[in-house]
C-alpha cells in the first residue's frame, strides 16, 4: 500500500492509495458524493480483500474531495467522469492490462456514465441510476437546494453522518436536469454486478431492478438485507465484500 497522485484533465492533483499485487489486474474504487477514498473504512477493507485475492486496487479522491485538489463546489457527474478517465490512464501507465471498477452511490453513476472499453467489469453498490433519486438525496439535506442554486448560484447541504457542510455549484443542477443514466447504461457491454441494500430509502433497490433490465448479460442483482434505512449500513455487511471479490475472481 502506498500513496500515489496523478493529474486530471483540469490540471488538478488527485490523491490516491495504490494497493499493489503481483498481477496485471487492478480495481479502481469510486467513492460516493461527499465521501472520500476511505469511505468510512469500507474501501480500505475492500482494497485489502482484493489484494489478498491477487488484485491490485486503486482508491482515490475525486477532485474537491478528501486530499485531492479542487473545490467541492465544482463537483459534478462530468468532473467525476474526467477524474475516472485520469485514473484509468494512471493504472494503464503502471502496466495494468485488466481494469475493474467498484462504484459506491454517486461513484456508481460515474462508473455507468464513464464506461469505456478499457473497463472489463464493474461492481456497483447502491448506485445512483435515476436522477430523481439523487435529487431526493440532495433534498433530504437541503429542501431548497434547487431554489438556492437558481437564485444564488450555489447551495449548502449538511451531511450529518460525516458532520460537515458541502457547497454545491450550479453545474451539478444543469447536469441533473439533462442526464438519463439508464439510457447510458444500455451502452455498457461488460459484466456488471449490482449490490443494493433492501432498506435504502434514498436510493431504493427497485431503481437497481430497472438498471438491471437495461444492462447486457452477464449481469446480476444482489439485494442484501440491512438492519436500518441508512444506505451506508450496506457497507457494514461482510457479504458485500465476498460478493464483490468473487465477482472479480470470475470476470476480471
Amino acid at each position: 500500500m502506498k500513496k500515489v497522485s496523478f493529474q486530471n484533465g483540469r490540471g488538478q492533483k488527485l490523491a490516491g492509495i495504490l494497493h499493489e499485487a503481483d498481477s496485471d489486474k487492478v480495481v479502481i474504487l469510486l467513492h460516493g458524493f461527499g465521501g472520500d477514498k476511505d469511505e468510512q473504512g469500507i474501501f480500505v477493507r475492500t482494497a485489502e480483500n482484493l489484494n489478498k485475492n491477487g488484485f491490485s486496487a486503486l482508491r482515490f479522491d475525486f477532485a474537491g474531495s478528501g486530499e485531492s485538489e479542487g473545490e467541492f463546489s465544482e463537483m459534478s457527474f462530468s468532473s467525476g467522469i474526467e477524474d475516472l478517465n485520469s485514473a484509468i490512464e494512471f493504472v494503464k501507465n503502471k502496466g495494468y492490462k485488466k481494469i475493474g471498477l467498484v462504484g459506491q452511490s454517486f461513484g456508481g453513476a460515474v462508473s455507468i456514465l464513464g464506461y469505456s472499453k478499457s473497463i472489463q467489469t464493474m461492481v456497483l453498490w447502491n448506485p445512483v441510476s435515476k436522477v430523481i433519486s439523487f435529487e431526493n438525496y440532495l433534498s433530504s439535506h437541503n429542501r431548497n437546494w434547487k431554489g438556492d442554486l437558481k437564485t444564488k448560484g450555489f447551495c449548502v447541504i449538511y451531511k450529518y453522518k460525516r458532520n460537515k457542510f458541502l457547497t454545491i455549484g450550479k453545474k451539478l443542477l444543469d447536469e441533473v436536469e439533462k442526464l438519463d443514466i439508464l439510457s447510458e447504461a444500455r451502452k455498457i457491454s461488460c459484466p456488471v454486478l449490482v449490490i443494493h441494500g433492501d432498506k435504502d430509502s434514498v436510493l431504493p433497490w427497485k431503481n437497481s431492478l430497472e438498471l438491471l433490465k437495461v444492462l447486457k448479460e452477464p449481469k446480476k442483482l444482489e439485494i442484501v438485507k440491512v438492519p436500518s434505512m441508512a444506505s451506508m449500513t450496506l457497507t457494514r455487511k461482510k457479504s458485500l465484500l465476498d460478493l464483490t471479490v468473487n465477482w472479480f475472481k470470475k470476470y476480471l
